[in-house]
């Protein structure tokens, strides 16, 4: 923001903030004392595994709050992050949406900004969310779902307040994947720290979700 105040262009930028994941199970060294919840002026060295990271933790500083699991994980705390965007006279200040995003859809939604429609062959996991953001809607019927894939290849797949975890990583036979049965299931709304697995209570629900997964996964394209 103060470089883009001082090129005067504050109010003519659409300004994005999020991050690609949740916190890490280890908060990072660079953390440094910057994640200390306590003015002092100690130098105790930059090391995560410090006496300050320890007085923070104490006094309640959570890298992803009540979310469970943490960067590189398919559960909440790895995945749910903050997503915020200015666009002066376009966007209401303080405005919320409780609208499902990913950030595969910025791509689509850039566009939707300006007006233009993506190629069927661009962005095949984009979706346009710009009338939620701009308050024209208070929901897009498009984007209805989010598939979560770790660096494993560990799914997770969410539709609405619904979410599906797999424990194993699908098998691909070619281009068709046939996921692994077990599953765990949680209803966000109700427990987003995912500390109850419903699957076997909701078991429909669960093998529902797990065919529109695996047809998202065999066309290869959630869009």
């Amino acid at each position: 923001m103060e470089t883009l105040e001082k090129h005067d262009l504050e109010e003519n930028t659409i300004l994005f903030f999020s991050s690609d994941n949740g916190g890490s199970p280890k908060d990072h060294e660079s953390a440094g004392k910057n994640l200390s919840l306590r003015d002092s002026s100690e130098d105790i060295g930059p090391k995560a595994k410090n006496a300050k990271l320890t007085a923070s933790k104490k006094l309640g500083h959570k890298t992803n709050g009540d979310l469970r699991g943490a960067k590189g994980k398919t559960y909440e705390g790895g995945v749910r992050v903050p997503f915020i965007v200015r666009w002066p006279q376009k966007i209401a200040a303080g405005s919320q949406s409780d609208q499902l995003i990913t950030l595969t859809d910025i791509l689509a939604t850039a566009a939707g900004f300006l007006g233009q429609n993506l190629p069927e062959s661009a962005g095949v996991d984009s979706f346009d969310i710009s009338p939620v953001i701009l308050g024209k809607s208070q929901k897009t019927l498009s984007r209805t779902n989010v598939l979560v894939q770790n660096a494993r290849g560990m799914l997770a797949f969410r539709e609405g307040d619904w979410k599906l975890r797999f424990q194993k990583q699908p098998q691909w036979q070619g281009d068709k994947a046939k996921l692994h049965e077990k599953y765990e299931l949680y209803n966000l709304a109700k427990d987003p720290a995912e500390q109850n697995d419903i699957a076997k209570a909701h078991s429909e629900r669960a093998k529902a979700m797990v065919k529109n997964l695996t047809k998202i996964l065999n066309n290869g394209r959630s869009r």
